[in-house]
């Protein structure tokens, strides 16, 4: 009787040492597991956004080149007509080379007054001849004598792209004929950031507008919630059209954790885009992929030992 209670008691301690054993693996590795998700997650922050930044700027040396051309300063000079006039042809060829050679989206030239005046998609049913953008902040800066680059969606084409402006001047003139531009679309650079099931990759503007991302159902959704206040001045700028925006249903929950309206929980790290003050690249990871990593390893070598434990005691 007593050598069968010592085995019991033998027993009921190893299960108890397995089990505990267990929890103290598990924990450790959930801690283990978290600090390489946090340590992973702000690694590929840091790697979209020094991708996206080189992308976003890639334009600004060529269209200081193409703001320098003599084909367009004596179109801005001499010819000053949307259509038909000898000045524009040379003009046209020099934008058609320069879409070629940076596979741009457009390439166009606008007079001091922003109208456009000569366009690489002339013959597109969007063509951009004698639109008026005066009312863009790219050409606001660059007639102002201010390279500038800026994030929008296309009032006529309805594309969303990055566009690169730059102040035409003769040589002898301090003030800006008119104002040359490259539009660069954003569709390669988003293919570039995957189609990950487990994480979000998106580049929400100042006011938190998503204007790029991994998944195409958050675009122009804001990211997180916002008042009608700030929504009126969205629309107001014109600058991803007239809306309307809805809300991700994200909400933050401390410095780097997130949670969405279905309950799930992600770890949430962003970094501020070179170049575009207010523009954030956001990385959110699903927790249900971190503690997958955690428990199938502890499912596959603990289980199967407590199971075999608790047998041996019932036996016993």
């Amino acid at each position: 009787m007593k050598l069968r209670l010592i085995f019991l008691v033998l027993s009921l301690l190893a299960f108890l040492s397995a089990t505990t054993g267990g929890y103290l693996y598990y924990t450790s590795l959930k801690k283990a597991a978290f600090k390489e998700a946090e340590h992973h997650a702000i690694t590929r922050v840091e790697i979209i956004q020094k991708n996206l930044s080189t992308f976003l700027s890639e334009n600004v040396k060529p269209v200081r080149t193409l703001a320098g051309m003599p084909q367009l300063v004596e179109c801005l000079v001499v010819g000053q007509t949307l259509q038909g006039d000898d000045s524009v042809v040379p003009t046209d060829v020099l934008l058609d080379h320069f879409k070629r050679a940076l596979m741009a989206d457009v390439c166009y030239l606008m007079n001091y007054d922003g109208v456009t005046i000569a366009s690489s998609n002339r013959d597109d049913d969007d063509s951009f001849v004698g639109k008026n953008f005066a009312f863009r902040p790219y050409f606001q800066g660059a007639v102002d004598g201010f390279p500038t680059t800026y994030l929008a969606l296309g009032t006529t084409s309805r594309k969303r792209g990055v566009y690169c402006s730059y102040p035409v001047f003769t040589e002898q003139g301090d003030s800006p004929l008119g104002v040359a531009v490259i539009k660069a679309s954003l569709e390669q650079i988003e293919k570039k950031l995957g189609q990950s099931r487990d994480e979000i990759v998106v580049v929400t503007d100042p006011r938190g507008l998503i204007f790029i991302a991994n998944r195409q159902a958050w675009l122009f959704q804001l990211l997180w919630h916002h008042s009608e206040r700030e929504l009126r001045g969205l629309a107001e700028s014109r600058q991803f059209g007239k809306g309307p925006w809805f809300w991700t249903g994200l909400v933050q929950d401390g410095e780097h954790s997130a949670i969405d309206k279905s309950g799930n929980r992600y770890l949430a790290n962003r970094l501020e885009l070179d170049g575009f003050p207010g523009w954030h690249v956001v990385h959110l990871r699903s927790l249900k992929a971190i503690y997958k990593v955690v428990l199938d390893p502890l499912l596959r070598v603990t289980v199967p030992t407590v199971i075999t434990l608790c047998l041996l005691v019932a036996l016993a």
